[in-house]
This record gives C-alpha cells, structure tokens and sequence, in this order.
C-alpha cells in the first residue's frame, strides 16, 4: 500500500517525538551531594613537657663614680705631705691632722720661727723638747722629715695621755694646764676646732680622690 506524503510526515514526526520523550525518561538523574565525611578525632598521646632550666640572674647595683668634693687640696709641699703619711702611719695619727696643724701652725712653711721658739713647720720647740730629740736623733727642727717626726711623737704622748683629741690639740697650742681648764669648763678652743675640722675635709677629699683612683 503505497503512503502518502502526509502519512509519511506525520509518521516522521511521531517517530522523532516518542525518541524526544524516550531520552528524557532515560536520561540520567543526577547523582546525589555526597554528604561531608564525619571525622572522628582520636585522642592524641600527650607530649611530655620540656622542662627548661631558668637561670636566675641578679643585677648587681652600679656603682656611681665617685665625686670630688669642692674641696682645697693642702698647700704643703710634697716633701712634708709624705711625712705626714709616714709618721701618721708610725703613731696612729690622721695623716690629714698633721697637714692641717701645718697649714696653722706655719702656713707650711719650714723656716717659720716665732719669738717663743716655736720653730719650723708644726712650730716646736727645742727648749720643751731636748731629750725627746735625744731619744729620736733629731738634730734640727727646721729639716721636713724631723720636725713633723718630732711633732707627731709629741701628739702621740698627748694622745695616750688626754685621749680626747680636742684636747690633745688645746694641750699642743696653750700647755696642759690651761687646756684642761677650759676642756673641764666645756669649752673647746677655735684653733682645736679649726683643725679638726680641716683635717675632717682633707679625709674626705683624700677618700674621694683614692676611690676614683687618682692617688694610691
């Protein structure tokens, strides 16, 4: 039976639809979202901890530099300044009590002499002092070194004899009997005072300047 050309399409056209729709019901659904993995965390083996060794350090204070007082350094000469230091040692006297009787007594001047008889730079006298110079070999009192030697062996027997140095020095400038009056009345003298207190900044300059390394 011979088609038609209008059967013959419509035959092609139902053809193509039932293929259309055959793909559609085939085709392939999408493949499902993968749901996220559950991750289970282990419990981890603890790590022994390190101990570590602290080193305690203590800073030490700083020590500041020393500072020079504002203070006159003595005027004698270096010849009497090392006496002063040696028979200071000698007999347990402030080196800085000697250098300040000088500066009072004579101004450090060694050929000082006044109209008692008082002589040379600690102004001794040979009168009152004949057989200490005896005993120590002394022969002029004008010599540096033999006039502060005699000196200091005089305030040494003062010392162990009064004690007090205020009045050891009132005995040196005036004579015993009259320091010890004015010592019993309370009563200490300028020049005891002048001294003591010259000698007290000599020592404090001295201290500063061997701190800092200036003298040995």
């Amino acid at each position: 039976m011979r088609m038609t050309k209008a059967r013959a399409f419509l035959y092609i056209l139902t053809s193509v639809v039932i293929t259309l729709t055959a793909h559609e019901v085939y085709a392939e659904e999408p493949e499902p979202e993968k749901p996220m993995p559950i991750i289970i965390m282990h419990d981890r083996p603890v790590k022994p901890k390190i101990e570590v060794e602290v080193t305690e350090y203590v800073l030490e204070p700083v020590e500041e530099d020393p500072v020079i007082p504002d203070i006159e350094e003595t005027y004698i000469s270096a010849e009497a300044y090392a006496a002063c230091e040696k028979y200071g040692a000698a007999y347990g006297i402030p080196p800085e009590l000697l250098m300040a009787m000088i500066e009072t007594e004579s101004e450090g001047k060694a050929n000082a002499y006044n109209h008692s008889s008082a002589s040379g730079l600690m102004q001794v006298s040979v009168k009152w002092h004949e057989d200490r110079m005896i005993r120590l070999g002394i022969t002029n009192v004008f010599d540096t070194d033999q006039n502060i030697h005699l000196a200091s062996d005089y305030i040494a027997e003062l010392k162990d004899q009064c004690g007090d140095m205020e009045l050891v020095l009132m005995t040196y400038n005036m004579g015993y009997n009259k320091a010890v009056k004015f010592y019993q009345q309370g009563k200490v003298s300028r020049y005891a005072k002048d001294i003591i207190n010259r000698a007290e900044e000599l020592e404090k300059l001295h201290e500063a300047l061997y701190n800092k390394g200036v003298v040995e």
